[in-house]
């Protein structure tokens, strides 16, 4: 961590603590984990009682901004106000993107005590759901491989460069799976995915060049390599029943449904 990003933290953690409404600091983001740039902002989560935030709900702004605390140029603290329920939501039921929020976490101040224990809660991976996320992907795997051929047929370079994109996404997600790693979301997904263990070798690259090129050649080689690296659950009548059922929609109009 960068010390003007660490003084930037201890502000504003300074500052919140006198709030009576508020109940705890959280850091989060690319500060927490490891991913700032130098002039990265610092994101904060702030939990505060379940009056103060519904206030703060029915004026329409959950949020907290404060460029006073980063002694930096281009600095700020971005942040949004939960109450402790909104973690214990995401621990029971949460999103992969959402529960990645809370990995890395850091607790800056906690003043009834057990804020720790509810941000690892929220950070677990789901492994009893490991099974049914490796169907739903390799189902959304196999789907956007046909939909990539079927935009050359056509020559519908939209629906190409689209389902490459997915074709990627859905091979990656089935290794962060494979790894019980939290999905992090498109901002960090490479980054996360490169740091997995059990991966074929060369599947950065293979992954890079396709995002790049987008040509057949690319989705036959990342489409091998996947299929070869294991022996992935899926059931085709359950995979096509959700592909297609899904909200009484298509899968590709929810892309983040297979979570």
């Amino acid at each position: 961590m960068f010390e003007h990003h660490q003084a930037a933290i201890e502000a504003a953690t300074k500052e919140l603590s006198t709030w009576d409404e508020v109940l705890g600091v959280i850091i989060y983001g690319s500060v927490a984990h490891g991913f700032a740039l130098e002039n990265s902002d610092v994101d904060i989560k702030i939990v505060c009682t379940d009056d103060f935030f519904t206030a703060k709900e029915h004026m329409g702004n959950v949020s907290y901004f404060d460029r006073d605390a980063t002694p930096y140029e281009g600095g700020y603290v971005d942040g949004e106000f939960i109450t402790p329920m909104h973690i214990e939501r995401i621990a029971a039921d949460g999103s992969e993107s959402a529960r990645f929020d809370f990995q890395d976490a850091i607790v800056t101040f906690d003043r009834q005590g057990g804020l720790e224990d509810l941000v690892r809660g929220a950070a677990r991976y789901p492994v009893e759901q490991k099974r049914r996320k490796m169907v739903r992907f390799y189902a959304q795997f196999s789907a956007w491989k046909a939909h990539y051929y079927e935009a050359l047929r056509r020559d519908n370079h939209y629906l190409a460069h689209l389902s490459a994109l997915q074709f990627a996404l859905y091979a990656g997600r089935l290794f962060l799976a494979y790894n019980e790693t939290l999905f992090p979301g498109h901002k960090w997904f490479l980054q996360v995915l490169s740091g997995v263990p059990q991966k074929p070798a060369g599947l950065m690259r293979c992954l890079n060049t396709l995002v790049d090129q987008k040509r057949a050649e690319d989705v036959e080689r990342l489409y091998n390599m996947v299929s070869d690296f294991a022996c992935w659950p899926h059931d085709s009548s359950q995979d096509r029943q959700f592909l297609w059922d899904v909200r009484m929609g298509r899968i590709e109009d929810f892309p983040f449904a297979a979570d």
